[in-house]
């Protein structure tokens, strides 16, 4: 039993983890963070892991004949090597067609995290400087012909701060998002 609930309060100090990084999205007002790095992650290791924990309380729960009941560990194994078969005693019935839609819903969650986020965020990049260039050539065209600068920045506006922005790389974006998905996924 030792080695089985640590393995349960592993997975639940895991969870626990995934779960307080929605309270940063929440903060940092990131419905992309959201949607498509905290719903696919709780999808991908609850279909894993959560399912882990089910299948330990499950054997623990049950009567088996000879006092053994399946090895879960294989059970485990044989979900990824194996999909839509088993290699040991079933715990309950209907459990190969149950283990081969987790493994597809961890499959489909993957993608997931590691495409829309990055794409979404060069989009929002691409509309704000799309914009800041729409305004300065607005502000071009009505400038007055003698004034100084007639593409200086609007009062209020920011860029005038003294701060400079760090400039946007796509490439730079995605490749945090990859070592993101892969830690995640390890």
């Amino acid at each position: 039993y030792k080695m089985k609930l640590s393995i349960v309060v592993g997975v639940a100090h895991m969870f626990l983890g995934i779960c307080l990084s929605l309270v940063n999205h929440v903060e940092f007002k990131s419905p992309v963070s959201i949607v498509f790095e905290f719903v696919p992650e709780v999808i991908f290791f609850l279909s894993i892991f959560g399912y882990l924990v089910l299948m330990i309380i499950m054997k623990w729960a049950m009567v088996w004949e000879g006092g053994n009941g399946p090895m879960i560990l294989n059970l485990l194994i044989g979900m990824f090597m194996s999909p839509g078969s088993l290699s040991e005693k079933a715990l309950y019935e209907g459990q190969a067609n149950v283990q081969l839609v987790l493994l597809g819903l961890s499959f489909v969650s993957v993608p997931l995290m590691l495409f829309p986020k990055p794409i979404i965020r060069y989009r929002q990049h691409m509309a704000v400087v799309r914009s800041a260039a729409a305004r300065n050539y607005t502000q071009m065209l009505s400038a007055d012909p003698h004034a100084a600068s007639p593409i200086a920045p609007a009062e209020g506006d920011g860029s005038a701060s003294g701060e400079e922005e760090e400039e946007y790389s796509f490439t730079d974006e995605f490749v945090h998002q990859v070592i993101h998905t892969i830690e995640f996924v390890l």
